[in-house]
């Protein structure tokens, strides 16, 4: 397949828009004598199968509500699919996705159309105790927030792993958990511990149980060892 087209067919038609230029396109109304929003995904079903734009378009399913998500409420206004409702309020549909599925945002706050708090997150239950955010539970288990929210939202640890609960121990002292250090990665906190020449279970110590950053742990260890030096 020529490179170009195997690009078009990766685009959505806004991002197409943007990457093939807007000269390039033209819109032009089909019909307009649908009765209903039934009968409209109807119509949409025919003219995708009919123009085979699954093939030769931008179309990802047949239409309608064939192989769509369920409708969405943003506000007072429900739209068919996330699709629809990230074209609409002008965001990226996979940062939309992302905002309601991942981060657990609120589909106005997706949307941009109600402020979110510095903090603002889903809720989460940890060992059956319900917290308001992903700060609540750090600050309960007294871990760094910044680590938990990597961990967490980046790394895509588990809840429980992240906020170095007893998954967490268990993991590190048998299978080993790969951390990173100073723009390194490593397979295990032992691992990362001998590349430093500091003993592994003073690192585990810190990393696991108090909750440090593996180049915090690093640097406390270093500094103890050299005091003690002198």
């Amino acid at each position: 397949m020529d490179t170009r087209i195997q690009q078009k067919k990766a685009l959505n038609p806004s991002n197409a828009i943007r990457f093939h230029g807007a000269e390039n396109f033209t819109i032009e109304l089909l019909r307009s004598d649908a009765r209903s929003f039934a009968e409209l995904q109807n119509q949409e079903v025919e003219e995708i199968s009919k123009r085979d734009t699954i093939s030769n378009g931008y179309n990802v399913s047949p239409g309608g509500a064939i192989g769509t998500p369920e409708p969405i409420q943003v506000g007072a206004q429900v739209f068919p699919s996330r699709a629809s409702a990230a074209e609409y309020f002008a965001i990226d549909p996979s940062v939309f996705n992302l905002r309601l599925s991942r981060l657990g945002w609120s589909p106005e706050q997706a949307a941009e159309i109600e402020p979110r708090g510095k903090y603002a997150r889903r809720k989460v239950e940890v060992n059956c105790i319900s917290f308001p955010s992903l700060k609540a539970a750090a600050e309960h288990f007294k871990i760094d927030y910044k680590l938990v929210h990597d961990r967490f939202t980046t790394k895509g640890w588990t809840l429980e792993r992240a906020l170095g609960l007893s998954a967490l121990r268990e993991t590190a002292r048998t299978e080993g958990v790969p951390v990173e250090a100073f723009g390194m990665a490593f397979p295990s906190i032992s691992a990362c511990a001998r590349e430093f020449h500091i003993k592994p279970a003073s690192l585990r110590k810190r990393i696991v149980d108090y909750g440090q950053s593996a180049e915090e742990a690093i640097r406390h260890l270093q500094s103890k060892a050299k005091s003690s030096a002198e």
